[in-house]
């Protein structure tokens, strides 16, 4: 018989509290992702991990795989973009509307 530990249990008896969560403390730091770029970068990374770990967790996976998955992945290589590429060039703001369509494809 095969035994979980405590961790793995409370994972998975929270799993939707605790994806809520860690979005909202995403939301929480994000405004240190527009001051300093390279976080936003990081942040981007650790959302794109957040999303693709939350993907398990939803009923709809062919949904996750052929609309949000993708989203995330242009979302975060936008943000890879914003944060390493200058100010001027215009698909540095690509990211907003990258997450924008991720948000609702969420929803």
């Amino acid at each position: 018989m095969k035994h979980e530990s405590y961790l793995a249990r409370f994972v998975k008896s929270h799993r939707s509290g605790l994806i809520l969560t860690t979005l909202v403390i995403e939301m929480l730091v994000s405004p240190a992702a527009d001051y300093h770029p390279h976080i936003g970068a990081v942040l981007a990374a650790f959302i794109w991990l957040v999303i693709v770990a939350a993907a398990n967790y939803m009923a709809s996976r062919e949904l996750m795989c052929w609309v949000v998955l993708p989203l995330a992945g242009v979302w975060a290589l936008a943000r890879l973009l914003e944060a390493f590429a200058s100010p001027d060039h215009p698909y540095s703001h690509l990211a907003t509307l990258a997450g924008l369509a991720l948000s609702c494809s969420i929803l």
